[in-house]
């Protein structure tokens, strides 16, 4: 089944605003140990399924691939530090500019950049 590229877009934004939220108040709700693993989403599910097998030999999608694997190790890293507790940038942890919004950012041009190649 071919991905719904604006929805992986949206609810990868929802998630990135989860995890931004999550930051300010902590309350369990996100396993750190569950969200660096890449494949348990949506979109993870899509990139390891046999229906992008015909994208396997592009660039764009081996590039969307380690942005999508990046983008989880920063936004456990930010609940790792949420449950770490104590005083916390988080403009430096989640804001603009940040690993997360970097890794975010990248994630959504190498799907628009896929989305081109299909």
């Amino acid at each position: 089944m071919p991905l719904d590229f604006d929805g992986a877009i949206v609810a990868h934004r929802r998630w990135v605003a989860r995890v931004r939220t999550y930051l300010h108040a902590p309350d369990g709700s996100i396993d750190a140990d569950w969200l660096v693993q890449d494949d348990r989403c949506e979109l993870g599910h899509w990139l390891r399924g046999r229906s992008c097998d015909y994208l396997r030999g592009l660039s764009e999608f081996a590039t969307l691939v380690e942005t999508h694997a990046t983008f989880h190790a920063e936004a456990a890293a930010v609940v790792r530090t949420a449950h770490a507790g104590g005083a916390c940038d988080h403009g430096l942890l989640a804001g603009v500019g940040s690993p997360l919004d970097q890794a975010s950012t990248a994630v959504v041009a190498a799907l628009e950049a896929v989305r081109r190649q299909t």
